[in-house]
């Protein structure tokens, strides 16, 4: 398991957060051969790492998770754009590559599925306040969805 994630300011009122991690499974066995259990599966979904099960990848397309291959990279990014003093609207963008196997995760860069979004958030003395707004390509989720959160991500 791989992560890498921070910010890299653009201006006083403009940053951009990149989002890039990855996750496999060295097996023998495909998807499509065996079913696993929970805790030997890969899933993306939802604005946090591990909220749902510990092998969740972080995916701004849908609220919940959804299975994947054995081999998966996310590549999300926020752009966020400070409008008022406690006040921020970012667009959203997030791809997901998939594959049973390592080798083929370098036979091409066109992504599985991807997502992208809309989320403006209020920061609070509780932590902020946001609602999103996403859509998806993929198979394992609805196709829009929203999501409103209040409170710091723990």
């Amino acid at each position: 398991n791989l992560d890498a994630k921070f910010v890299i300011p653009v201006s006083k009122w403009m940053a951009m957060i990149p989002d890039l991690s990855y996750r496999g499974y060295f097996s023998k066995c495909t998807i499509a051969e065996q079913e696993y259990d929970v805790a030997h599966n890969n899933y993306v979904g939802g604005a946090i790492k591990g909220r749902y099960v510990d092998q969740q990848l972080p995916f701004v397309g849908f609220n919940d998770v959804g299975h994947v291959m054995n081999q998966v990279v996310t590549a999300n990014l926020d752009i966020r754009f400070k409008l008022a003093k406690k006040l921020y609207l970012s667009a959203l963008v997030g791809a997901v590559r998939d594959r049973n196997y390592f080798s083929e995760m370098f036979s091409g860069i066109r992504p599985s599925f991807w997502g992208c979004g809309i989320e403006l958030a209020y920061r609070t003395f509780c932590g902020p306040i946001k609602v999103n707004l996403h859509w998806n390509n993929s198979k394992y989720a609805d196709a829009v969805g929203y999501y409103i959160s209040y409170g710091f991500d723990f």
